[in-house]
């Protein structure tokens, strides 16, 4: 059988996404590490006890309670109205498919997102770091055609 048009793909599938814990985690306790440990030898404390064993534990702990909290606050949801997301503030924001106006990959810190333009407000930055990027890739190539490199 040979069909004469394009075929067109119908999907109602939906589903929620949160972002990953290792790579945020990595960046953000690296970051930690370093702030703290800069700021300690500046503080002239000579403690070797202290700068290379409990400063690295507490850094550990609040950056895992840090990341664990982004990671539970700040799912998205993609689904065939389009994309339902939160900001950097914890404000929600809906964008639907046909008001999008433009994409592109960015990198930022290491950690990669698809920065969306959406008509009539401001862009959103989808994360990449998630635990399910096939799915999300998939029901992002069905709903937008936008195809993602890794």
């Amino acid at each position: 059988m040979h069909l004469t048009e394009p075929c067109r793909h119908i999907s109602f599938r939906k589903e929620d996404f949160h972002v990953s814990f290792a790579q945020p985690f990595t960046l953000v306790f690296l970051c930690a590490l370093t702030l703290s440990e800069v700021m300690f030898l500046f503080s002239e404390n000579n403690s070797l006890q202290v700068l290379l064993l409990i400063l690295p534990m507490v850094v550990v702990v609040l950056c895992t309670l840090a990341v664990a909290f982004m990671c539970v606050k700040f799912k998205f949801v993609i689904g065939p109205d389009g994309i339902d997301c939160y900001d950097f503030w914890g404000r929600a924001h809906q964008a639907s498919w046909g008001n999008i106006c433009h994409y592109q990959s960015v990198s930022l810190l290491g950690l990669d997102y698809l920065k969306i333009d959406i008509k009539g407000d401001r862009a959103i930055w989808l994360p990449l770091f998630v635990s399910r990027f096939t799915v999300l890739e998939e029901l992002l190539e069905t709903y937008t055609e936008i195809p993602l490199d890794d």
